[in-house]
């Protein structure tokens, strides 16, 4: 499934429900190295509905857009991404980052048994970016060959697998293989700022 221009898009759907392949099926969402793959937003604050995502292959996503992830971008609402796989998306927008996923604006997200290879940002999070305020589970996962040190990368780009600022970040029973960094925190970069 080629995503349109933009991505799919998932908007205030004040339902929980579940988006998934077919049994035995392989579902693959491309962007096809040019175009976002899906957006997850509520445009007031996050509910209590839940969107659940299972059994997807993310692959190809590019966004050169602030704020959007080339796999999936999760704003004001709450998801759980389970045995998904993320391959080969891209960000180079010019300040944020996160080439599978980025989460921001109280987003509460859950991720368990998914897979991340070979996605790549310019700035910070090659995988999964969280910010302002989020909070995020990483259960049973494997991030591989990830990477913010690619071609023209920022001076400051952190966070190979994942760079996290503002928020809660918990990972447990994951494996991070040859992540990178143009500056620091090959597979993990937390940032918490005080005032």
């Amino acid at each position: 499934y080629v995503a349109p221009a933009g991505g799919f898009e998932i908007l205030d759907s004040g339902a929980s429900f579940t988006v998934r392949a077919a049994d035995g099926a392989v579902a693959v969402l491309s962007g096809g190295g040019s175009s976002r793959i899906m957006l997850v937003q509520n445009l007031t604050d996050a509910t209590g509905q839940s969107v659940v995502i299972e059994d997807l292959v993310f692959e190809r996503g590019y966004s050169s857009v602030n704020g959007r992830a080339g796999g999936v971008t999760i704003v004001n609402a709450n998801a759980t991404l389970r045995r998904c796989t993320f391959e080969d998306n891209v960000v180079e927008a010019s300040s944020t980052g996160g080439g599978a996923i980025f989460a921001f604006g109280a987003s509460t997200v859950f991720v368990d048994s998914c897979t991340f290879t070979a996605n790549t940002s310019t700035n910070e999070g090659g995988a999964i970016r969280v910010d302002e305020s989020s909070e995020m589970w990483v259960h049973g996962s494997v991030f591989e060959g990830n990477l913010t040190n690619v071609t023209g990368h920022r001076v400051s780009a952190a966070g190979g697998a994942i760079h996290m600022t503002r928020s809660k970040l918990v990972v447990g029973n994951s494996r991070f293989v040859d992540n990178r960094a143009g500056c620091i925190g090959g597979a993990i970069f937390a940032l918490g700022l005080f005032d």
